[in-house]
């Protein structure tokens, strides 16, 4: 689904972000993502916007707005600006359960909270009708400029980083089954991001250098 336009980003960018946060977030990049216990424990950080440091904050609602399975929206609490990501009750039972589409949520929420704090502001203060008439805009918005795919490619390198992409390469186990296997992941995320692999090999792998 197309997003909102947002500042352009390079897929090797992107890349770096991803790696980064795995870095202040003391993630092994050969391991997989925690899950549950990093859900909960986003409190501990905070992303950078011009407004100032915004913190993270977390939440579980029984249905979301449009039937989605997460979110990640802006508040003001008490003086303190809050980027809380949401799950739906069934994504949170599914994060529980290991299950690879709710990690999915989990990074591609991160991946907006990180990527797009200072839209997240603007958007929050937008109301419903007016946010879904931006996203339906006939304009078509280019990957590199769209929010969706900029949370998605972030979600795909913080959940497969590419480090562990070399190290199945040089192993001669790059497949979509043992990438799943390494990081928890769905086979179809794993194929999608092989297949990124080939295609922006360099890119990648020089986001993680």
């Amino acid at each position: 689904m197309a997003g909102y336009q947002v500042r352009p980003r390079r897929r090797q960018d992107v890349e770096g972000v991803a790696a980064s946060v795995r870095r202040a977030m003391d993630l092994d990049p050969l391991l997989p993502l925690p899950g549950v216990e990093l859900f909960e424990k986003v409190r501990r950080y905070q992303v950078s916007s011009t407004r100032g440091a915004i913190s993270l904050s977390y939440g579980v609602e029984e249905v979301l707005e449009d039937g989605a399975l997460a979110c990640a929206m802006y508040d003001e609490i008490e003086g303190e600006r809050v980027i809380t990501l949401l799950l739906s009750a069934d994504s949170y039972e599914d994060l529980e359960k290991r299950g690879g589409r709710a990690r999915f949520s989990v990074a591609h929420e991160i991946g907006h909270a990180v990527l797009h704090a200072d839209r997240l502001i603007d958007i929050t203060k937008i109301d419903h009708k007016r946010r879904a008439m931006l996203r339906s805009d006939a304009t078509p918005t280019p990957p590199y400029r769209d929010s969706e795919w900029q949370a998605n490619a972030f979600a795909a390198g913080f959940l497969m980083p590419g480090p562990g992409l070399e190290y199945l390469e040089k192993a001669s186990r790059l497949t979509p089954r043992a990438l799943s296997r390494m990081y928890g992941v769905s086979e179809l995320s794993a194929t999608h991001r092989i297949s990124a692999f080939d295609r922006n090999r360099v890119d990648i792998l020089t986001g993680w250098r």
